[in-house]
């Protein structure tokens, strides 16, 4: 039992990639953590020994202003949080490039590893998070902040309480839908519905986050089941939850912080104090195996920033010179961890070349992930390769993946280097053509047309009317057909691909935008009208929604959105919908 665990540790912790930095600011970082939205997550060491959290902006959304300038505003008011049960902000660089913030570290699990691990927890425990939570979220909202991404993998356990993570980031991603043209930001099953329907997050919409974390915690599962995205989100803005196995004494607090309308749902103080009528008096919260994790992790962390914290050796004596050795051989590449899956490129025949992509990798029945970083090569340029064989070691968040060949040949080139990301559908290798050009060819001449090529050529005749005459007029009509389907699937290509996507910040009165719902998030773009009215006809999935905007308003803080709406709607009978973005906010009708 203690081996699986410590390689469930190792996982939470992994070595840092060729292209990861070594140092930022006065950080040195000594392994991976994981990685979000925002950007990739280090465990680090400060010149003085205290270990922290180092978070890494993506490169994306470092280059985007917009992001920076909601990112600095957040991460100064995260800054005030003194809450016990929050991860406090040590010190941030919102300037740099890329932008890092450097948080306290908590050794132990999130909700989410201790969950998959040592299974649900019991009620008094479950009181006990309740409790530690809503302290936390109540220091944040204190703050005029909300977390708007509660979820169990942003709630640490640690031996002397819960602390909530990555509070205020929420926001700050949320502003960058230039970059990537995402309208909400946070995990569906945790959201709440007005959230899920592009509206304001507010404090209430904090306390939905919280029961959905607390009925996870008690059952294992989300109140709202899983599956395709689009199922969860209506769901959790239609259905009322499954609490099935929540202790009779939370139950009916949990119940109302689900409420669908944020003005039935309690506050935190009151969650608080329901929870805290119900925590037992043992001082030991978690159960054996959740304190083991965080006992192991605790030596595993100390094993790392004490290795890293040794002073250099002092120089040895100088030793008589002897006749050097013989060097010994380098030793074979590591081979990847047993626990790497293995996962089949795509391939395709592209110019007469065999072409492999990367392909998405399964995770469950429904998701898949898209975007990997590669971790070197199994392959070069010149090499024989084998069904099978493995072509590319990637990693993508805390699980490691070998991309194998679906074809044999010779290599003709390999693409990507240790620490680039990687998305689905991107080339990896290409392969030598399979086919060897004749001897007349390959020396510059044609080849020698045999009897019944020369005899064909002479062109016979039927009826006064050449052969070749009807040939040719064959081949017309066979490429008239060509140029038509290769016109429709333009037109498809053209309706269902992101090639005349633009950001929603672009939007103007008169054009259309679209929302559609991902996995981990909503996106909004816009797109020529006449495109989108005929995507809007093949939307079967109910997962995209089309609108028109009537109105476009600059710098909405403090307008009364809705008035101003109001007054630009030309028919009054007609439905319409607000977005706010921040900088500027849209008044949309159906399409």
């Amino acid at each position: 039992m203690s081996s699986q665990r410590g390689r469930d540790l190792m996982s939470l912790m992994k070595p840092l990639l060729p292209a990861d930095p070594r140092v930022v600011g006065s950080y040195r970082l000594v392994a991976r953590l994981g990685g979000g939205g925002m950007g990739q997550v280090f465990l680090g060491r400060s010149r003085g020994g205290r270990t922290v959290a180092v978070k890494l902006v993506r490169p994306e959304l470092a280059g985007d202003p917009v992001f920076r300038r909601r990112f600095a505003q957040e991460v100064d008011a995260a800054g005030r949080v003194n809450g016990f049960y929050t991860a406090q902000v040590v010190e941030a660089d919102t300037g740099a490039d890329p932008p890092w913030l450097v948080t306290s570290y908590i050794p132990g699990p999130s909700l989410r590893d201790a969950v998959d691990r040592c299974g649900p927890l019991p009620a008094a425990t479950v009181a006990v998070l309740g409790a530690g939570l809503a302290e936390g979220l109540g220091a944040i909202h204190g703050c005029d902040l909300v977390h708007r991404d509660l979820k169990p993998a942003n709630v640490i356990l640690a031996e002397d309480g819960p602390r909530v993570i990555d509070f205020g980031i929420a926001r700050a991603l949320d502003a960058t839908s230039r970059v990537t043209q995402s309208g909400v930001i946070g995990t569906p099953p945790f959201m709440s519905p007005e959230q899920l329907q592009g509206r304001e997050a507010t404090m209430a919409s904090d306390v939905f986050s919280l029961s959905a974390v607390l009925a996870y915690a008690a059952t294992g599962r989300g109140p709202f089941g899983d599956g395709p995205t689009a199922s969860v989100v209506y769901r959790v803005v239609h259905d009322e939850p499954d609490l099935l196995g929540v202790p009779p004494e939370l139950a009916p607090l949990i119940a109302a912080g689900l409420a669908k309308a944020p003005g039935k749902r309690p506050g935190v103080r009151e969650i608080l104090d329901h929870c805290a009528a119900h925590v037992g008096t043992t001082t030991m919260w978690l159960p054996p195996a959740v304190t083991d994790l965080i006992t192991e992790q605790a030596a595993r962390t100390r094993a790392l920033t004490t290795e890293v914290a040794l002073p250099p050796r002092p120089l040895a004596p100088a030793a008589p010179a002897v006749p050097a050795a013989p060097t010994p051989p380098t030793p074979p590449a590591k081979e990847p961890s047993r626990q790497a899956r293995t996962v089949r490129a795509r391939f395709s025949v592209v110019s007469g070349y065999d072409t492999l992509f990367m392909p998405t990798i399964p995770v469950g029945r429904w998701d898949g992930i898209r975007n990997v970083t590669v971790v070197r090569p199994r392959k070069r340029a010149g090499e024989a390769v084998a069904l099978g064989d493995p072509l590319l070691e990637v990693v993508a968040d805390r699980d490691e993946y070998v991309i194998t060949s679906p074809v044999r040949g010779v290599l003709r080139a390999m693409y990507h280097r240790p620490g680039e990301s990687l998305r689905t559908g991107a080339t990896i290798a290409v392969f030598r053509a399979r086919t060897t050009p004749t001897p007349a060819v390959a020396a510059g001449r044609p080849p020698e047309k045999n009897a019944s090529q020369a005899a064909a050529s002479t062109g016979p005749t039927h009826g006064g009317r050449p052969f070749r005459r009807r040939l040719s007029a064959r081949h017309a009509l066979i490429g008239s057909l060509v140029l038509a389907v290769a016109l429709a699937v333009m037109a498809l290509v053209s309706v269902e691909s992101s090639l005349f996507e633009k950001g929603i910040y672009t939007a103007q009165a008169g054009d259309c935008v679209a929302e559609e719902i991902k996995s981990t998030h909503t996106e909004w773009y816009t797109m020529p009208c006449l495109l989108m009215r005929a995507r809007d006809s093949w939307n079967h999935e109910g997962s995209k929604h089309f609108f028109k905007v009537f109105h476009r308003i600059e710098a909405p803080a403090g307008k009364a959105i809705d008035d101003v709406c109001a007054q630009h709607l030309t028919d009054p009978a007609a439905g319409y919908r607000t977005t706010d973005w921040g900088d500027m906010a849209l008044c949309v009708t159906l399409l």
